[in-house]
């Protein structure tokens, strides 16, 4: 049980940081379009990759607390039984 607590404030934390890197990469974009007028295709399809990585890294981090938080729920004994399949009335 003390093994599942652990990655649910990791992965929060890691969501937190890359979030914050990847609209700090939208901005650097964008500041450098409006001071400049122009940009270059290359930097602007550059600057695309990095957030598109950062948003990627962001959902497996998403995706890993949300796996940490059913583990500590069924590790805490949390979960469903399936319903017993009743036999059918044969005539």
């Amino acid at each position: 049980m003390a093994d599942a607590i652990p990655p649910i404030f990791l992965a929060t934390a890691v969501q937190a940081v890359i979030k914050a890197g990847a609209m700090q990469v939208a901005g650097i974009d964008h500041l450098h379009v409006e001071k400049k007028g122009t940009i270059d295709l290359v930097n602007v399809l550059q600057t695309q990759q990095t957030l598109y990585q950062a948003q990627d890294t962001l959902f497996q981090a998403q995706l890993a607390r949300l796996q940490a938080i059913v583990s500590l729920y069924q590790a805490l004994g949390g979960g469903w039984l399936p319903l017993p399949v009743e036999a059918s009335n044969a005539r």
